[in-house]
């Protein structure tokens, strides 16, 4: 974004591409990344639109400093498939604070084939366990678990302060924990969801789980939680009945961690 040094004060940058998504059932976003941000008041910010434009979503976002490895990101486009798709990778910056920002390398868009075998089970504590998920920098692997808190890991999605809102359009923020590959469910009896969460201190944000009967490309909450007045919770395990999705043989699954357009980033899900 910035080749020549630090980026710019209330920079609004974006590289932009179009692509259409034709011929791709599970099309999926994979680019390697660096990068170093004012924390909670620096963003880069991944936004897609299917209207040449006109309108935005936010698939994922940065803050903060990344380390000097390069960490390669993974993006789900189900949603889009067909789609005459813009892509951009946008800086946002405020008035104060400069930093070196963001780098995008390895930018590629394919089909994605992968399977998870059923039944499913991932207790997520081994850093191999990264592979079966699809996500962003926003949800990180975290020690720390519902069953020992000094052992295991866990994925958290964390980010804001709540005293920043980078303002603009799209307002909202949300961010996804994608199983990578899709169940079939057609063997299946008695189809269950099975679950540990917890979430700090927020105001109006709310997390959701999402299944999907046809790879991804419509989908269902089956489950969500607000805050609404900075409500906490500890963890709590859930359990949601999955006899809807009894014969499908292309079931996804998401868990989606969304802040309100109105106010500050402050999302803390686990």
């Amino acid at each position: 974004d910035s080749p020549d040094g630090n980026y710019a004060n209330n920079s609004d940058a974006s590289a932009t591409l179009r692509v259409y998504l034709n011929g791709l059932s599970r099309p999926l976003l994979s680019f390697w990344q660096l990068y170093s941000l004012e924390l909670n008041r620096d963003f880069g910010f991944v936004e897609v639109s299917g209207d040449n434009g006109t309108n935005w979503s936010r698939l994922a976002g940065i803050t903060g400093y990344g380390g000097t490895n390069w960490q390669q990101q993974q993006l789900d486009l189900t949603p889009y498939a067909g789609v005459d798709l813009l892509i951009r990778f946008r800086l946002k910056s405020n008035g104060s604070g400069q930093d070196d920002g963001w780098y995008v390398d390895g930018v590629s868009i394919a089909d994605n084939a992968q399977v998870a075998g059923y039944p499913f089970n991932d207790n997520m504590d081994a850093a191999a366990c990264s592979t079966n998920w699809l996500t962003s920098a926003a949800w990180q692997q975290v020690g720390g678990s519902a069953q020992a808190t000094n052992a295991g890991a866990s994925w958290q999605c964390r980010i804001g302060d709540n005293a920043y809102n980078p303002g603009g359009s799209p307002g909202s923020y949300q961010s996804f924990l994608t199983l990578a590959g899709t169940l079939n469910l057609q063997s299946a009896s008695k189809p269950l969801l099975s679950f540990w969460w917890r979430a700090g201190g927020m105001y109006a944000n709310t997390c959701y789980a999402q299944m999907s009967k046809d790879g991804g490309k419509n989908w269902n909450t089956v489950w969500s939680w607000n805050s609404y007045n900075w409500q906490t919770a500890a963890w709590n395990r859930v359990q949601v009945d999955l006899n809807d999705y009894l014969d499908c043989t292309n079931v996804a699954l998401r868990f989606i961690a969304w802040n309100s357009p109105s106010d500050n980033f402050n999302l803390d899900f686990q």
